[in-house]
């Protein structure tokens, strides 16, 4: 994993805001992420304490190509060892690879009195509706990191972060996957920016329609995106928290 300055800048705002006690939920976007939440309006994304982008297209459109990329897979690494006495949960992905992700995230990456307190996987185990308060109170997790599919994933957290009297709720996309394949992004992709490629290379018959057809909607809706996605709350406090890294 490469550590660049703007994702250890933002773990450590959210490690500050888990420590006061409020509630926070932070998501990440790329082009595809902000064409869905267009497509069904992007008025959700409105409640995320702060909106990140991901995806190298998305920021290009958004004027914010010179600056550092940030990622779930970048920046819980390094965020999970700060929360000292932290109770997680992880919901998302399936049975195998959670629980493989779930073992590296218990040997390597909890901080001193930390705990996971559920595993959830996304398939058959997901909270829905008014279970997820249900849940929230039968495990009393800090520490919620959600791992499904944009939109799912988006409104899930939500749902989760009215259901937490104070802590932090995370997306992160395919991050357990990738977790616990430790060469899942080759040690060049990082620093050539090319992840979408190893990621497109992996499985192209689930993502060529992303980086193609989407990525010329993505280009053909830059307008709207930087009206509607570039004025978001969240989306400027996650520019404020990262700008000066």
């Amino acid at each position: 994993m490469q550590v660049n300055e703007a994702s250890a800048c933002f773990a450590r705002r959210l490690a500050d805001d888990w420590s006061g006690g409020g509630v926070t939920c932070a998501t990440w976007l790329n082009h595809h992420g902000a064409l869905e939440h267009l497509a069904t309006g992007a008025g959700a994304l409105g409640s995320f304490t702060y909106v990140g982008v991901d995806g190298l297209l998305l920021m290009r459109l958004l004027g914010r190509a010179s600056h550092e990329r940030t990622s779930a897979d970048l920046v819980l690494p390094l965020l999970l060892p700060l929360l000292s006495g932290a109770r997680i949960a992880l919901v998302g992905s399936d049975r195998r690879s959670l629980d493989r992700a779930a073992e590296v995230v218990a040997n390597d990456l909890l901080a001193p009195g930390a705990a996971l307190v559920d595993v959830r996987d996304g398939y058959t185990e997901l909270p829905a509706g008014t279970d997820v308060g249900g849940w929230m109170r039968s495990c009393t997790p800090d520490v919620v990191i959600v791992g499904l599919g944009t939109v799912l994933q988006d409104q899930w957290a939500l749902d989760a972060s009215e259901a937490l009297p104070a802590g932090l709720v995370v997306t992160c996309g395919g991050f357990f996957d990738q977790l616990y394949q430790p060469t899942y992004y080759p040690s060049w992709a990082y620093p050539l920016r090319l992840n979408w490629a190893v990621r497109l290379a992996r499985e192209p018959g689930r993502l060529w329609r992303r980086y193609s057809v989407e990525a010329l909607q993505a280009v053909n809706a830059r307008q709207r995106l930087r009206s509607d996605i570039g004025s978001l709350p969240g989306y400027v406090a996650y520019r404020d928290a990262v700008m000066n890294a």
